[in-house]
């Protein structure tokens, strides 16, 4: 909650105390005591932010003098709320691989990253070893999409025993500015160990679950338990495998004890992982376009994110890419405008995405609705446009460098754009905004585009400051839900340089939202 502020009320140099009255506009998130007094007067004002969606709130302070009838004295006060800052999750953050000599080389280790609310640039650099090798070293997490990290071990000249080298992922513009993932090259075998599980929790009532368990020395004798039940045990390989947690199990809140073990002789138990039983509950703060983080009005098949509270499980879920549709259920959140189901990206307690249908009418309110766990939020009125253009930005925060890819004329090296990697004229951006409407013909609500549009969107264009750049192409990017628009430009010889040039997508005469740069040099 923000600290109470004081405002003092004195009379003027030479003048004697006198009455002061204290008004305002009525706005319930503020609040000042006393009503009244005489100077010298300290007025103690405090706000509520409660429940306000994101965004700036404006109230006046009036001050009147009834005894001696001087102008009234307004004081503005201000009230920004902003949305909560992203973070990048690393799972998992301890990685072994186990060499056996004269077996053929360790296959490639993953760990993947995920964003907890807006998009985030990355770079991943190796330390204390020379064994490893990674691909890529950079790039950019979108909302719901995991990214993964390829770490490879080149075991030549390797002697038997234990090494290990660290990878540290870095980002910025998140919560957590650094994350160590330690890789183990484990020479020799043992007891197994069961380092991670996941998902470390579940929500009550759940169906029969498989989890993962990553760590040592599994093969297929290994056995995983809970208590005096043996679970249904899939071994993917030395270092993890998956268990089935039946329902039974799951229908109360606590913690399922999860014990992995390896037989006589030889054997042993490692210790014991815990997964977390919750109990389940859905309230919209506020509905925001997903790449400029602003309220806005929804665009056919726009990335939107909803905050509120109780829309889906603790443990942020999100679509793992493993079908050509986002599912129109994640973590068992729904989400529903007029009624229809829509694609959900991804669903946490207090934040979650999801995609506009396709074709959508523009200019009529519409009643978007969450559900979690089979209960639904009251309606949340929203309104709908032909198009909302917004460009997704480095930080995630909507404001600043946007997310653009450029080529690298020498080395042919895709590089994020930044102060250390900065355009030049003639080079050809890869920009991705949402919001932009859907290309033709119309894709099926929630698909996962697998190959660049043949149609490209019509009247899109890109500014750099006033000059227009060439838009190469605007349409679907691979890989990505088809809500999220990918526009290739190329930087005119005119454009003008900097480290803060201002860049816009316009779609007809829509323009997206200012505060969003590109740094030319």
């Amino acid at each position: 909650m923000p600290a109470a502020q004081t405002l003092a009320i004195a009379a003027a140099a030479g003048s004697t105390a006198a009455q002061v009255l204290v008004g305002f506009g009525g706005s319930q998130w503020l609040t000042f005591t006393p009503l009244s007094g005489r100077t010298a007067l300290s007025l103690k004002v405090t706000v509520n932010p409660t429940t306000l969606p994101v965004g700036q709130y404006a109230e006046t302070i009036t001050l009147t003098t009834p005894e001696t009838g001087g102008d009234p004295v307004a004081v503005p006060v201000t009230l920004t709320i902003k949305s909560p800052p992203s973070d990048l999750k690393v799972t998992p953050t301890t990685l072994s691989v186990t060499y056996r000599l004269g077996d053929p080389a360790p296959q490639p280790v993953l760990t993947n990253l995920t964003t907890t609310g807006a998009l985030l640039s990355y770079t991943a650099t190796i330390a204390g070893t020379k064994w490893m090798r990674l691909a890529p070293a950079s790039g950019a997490v979108f909302p719901g999409f995991r990214s993964s990290i390829v770490i490879s071990v080149d075991v030549a000249d390797l002697i038997p025993g234990t090494q290990k080298g660290t990878v540290t992922i870095s980002a910025p513009d998140a919560i957590t500015k650094s994350t160590s993932v330690t890789v183990n090259l484990n020479i020799q075998p043992g007891v197994p160990v069961a380092a991670t599980l996941w998902p470390p929790r579940i929500i009550r009532g759940a169906p029969d679950i498989t989890v993962t368990i990553t760590g040592q020395r599994f093969f297929s004798g290994t056995v995983v338990k809970s208590g005096a039940l043996t679970l249904k045990t899939t071994i993917l390989g030395p270092n993890s495998l998956l268990a089935v947690v039946p329902a039974a199990l799951l229908a109360n809140p606590g913690s399922v004890p999860i014990i992995t073990s390896n037989p006589d002789p030889g054997g042993g138990a490692a210790h014991v992982l815990n997964l977390a039983v919750l109990p389940p509950g859905p309230l919209v703060l506020a509905v925001v376009n997903a790449a400029s983080q602003r309220p806005a009005t929804i665009a056919p098949g726009a990335v939107f994110t909803v905050y509120g509270l109780g829309l889906g499980p603790d443990l942020l879920t999100a679509f793992d890419g493993a079908t050509p549709f986002v599912p129109t259920i994640m973590g068992g959140t729904k989400v529903f405008l007029n009624g229809e189901a829509l694609p959900v990206i991804y669903s946490s307690a207090r934040q979650l995405s999801a995609a506009a249908p396709n074709i959508l009418e523009p200019d009529r309110q519409n009643m978007l609705e969450v559900e979690y766990n089979g209960v639904k939020s009251v309606a949340y009125s929203i309104l709908s446009a032909r198009a909302s253009p917004a460009l997704f930005t480095a930080s995630g925060a909507g404001t600043g460098n946007v997310a653009a890819f450029q080529t690298d004329p020498v080395k042919g090296d895709l590089t994020l754009n930044s102060d250390k990697s900065p355009a030049t004229k003639g080079l050809i951006l890869i920009l991705y905004a949402t919001g932009a409407g859907p290309g033709l013909p119309v894709p099926q609500n929630g698909l996962v585009a697998i190959e660049a549009s043949t149609n490209s969107i019509p009247n899109v264009s890109v500014l750099l400051g006033d000059v227009a750049a060439e838009v190469l192409y605007a349409g679907t990017a691979p890989g990505l839900i088809t809500g999220i628009v990918q526009i290739n430009a190329r930087i005119p010889d005119n454009a003008p340089i900097g480290k803060a040039v201002p860049i816009s997508l316009k779609v007809d005469n829509l323009a997206s939202p200012a505060g969003v740069t590109l740094n030319i040099k």
